[in-house]
């Protein structure tokens, strides 16, 4: 992919996260998409069990407004690592990294590294 078409994935990607719109960060991923975070158990995988666990992401953190800090392009140009922040109307803040691959315009990967308890206090 050119830096352009990963910027354009990761923009939507953080503005779907930001609008809690589940049917775009779906849409932003391929079928059989691999996906872990801090809130989940192992990885996850295929769109039926990403759409339970970001449904349960977006109502556990419903305040957020994502953006992104650095986006560094690999040099195969097939992913990217992001570095990201979140923030939450009650003021707390969370930093976070997330390696991203892709394959012709969709995320089929996407490790997430963040410390949870700073948004949910926990």
């Amino acid at each position: 992919m050119r830096s352009e078409d990963v910027l354009a994935v990761v923009t939507a990607l953080l503005d779907a996260w930001s609008r809690h719109d589940l049917e775009t960060l779906l849409d932003l991923h391929s079928r059989a998409a691999r996906y872990s975070d801090p809130f989940s158990t192992g990885e996850i995988a295929g769109r039926d069990a990403l759409r339970q666990h970001f449904e349960g992401l977006l109502r556990r953190l419903p305040s957020l407004a994502w953006e992104a800090r650095r986006i560094e392009l690999y040099r195969d140009e097939n992913g990217c690592m992001l570095l990201w922040s979140a923030n939450a109307d009650n003021g707390r803040r969370v930093d976070g990294i997330s390696h991203l691959e892709f394959e012709d315009l969709l995320i089929v990967g996407c490790e997430t590294a963040c410390d949870p308890a700073a948004l949910t206090g926990k």
